[in-house]
Parts: C-alpha cells; structure tokens; sequence
C-alpha cells in the first residue's frame, strides 16, 4: 500500500488563495485586498520573496497590500 504524504495547511490554504485569485473576477475600480499573515520575519526566503512579488503588484494597482 502506497503511503500519502501529509499536505500542510500552509499549503492548502496557499493553493485555495491562488485559485480563488484565478478564478474571480477582478473589478477595474476597485483593487482586491490583500493581507499578508506572516509567521516568520520577511526577510526569510520564500516570505520574502511572495513579500516581493505582491508589493510589485501593489505597485502596479492590481491589489492593496498589507502585512
């Protein structure tokens, strides 16, 4: 019998918010808003990073950002 590996919660929430994001429609008036929960300081690699790319899209008026 085959063993499944244990998903995270970080993982499937990850996921769920990617999906939703790609399915849902975004108004032209008004920016989605985004809040980042971080669990550990940005300047850990792969927070940082996310950190990085949603600011960007901050910047460019496509969300509202904050952590």
């Amino acid at each position: 019998m085959k063993r499944i590996s244990r998903v995270s919660r970080r993982a499937v929430l990850g996921a769920l918010a990617v999906f939703s994001f790609a399915v849902s429609p975004v108004s032209a008036q008004e920016p989605l808003g985004v809040a980042g929960i971080w669990t550990v300081p940005i300047e850990q690699q792969w927070v940082s990073r996310l950190h990085n790319a949603l600011q960007a899209a901050e910047d460019r008026g496509e969300i509202a950002y904050d952590y």
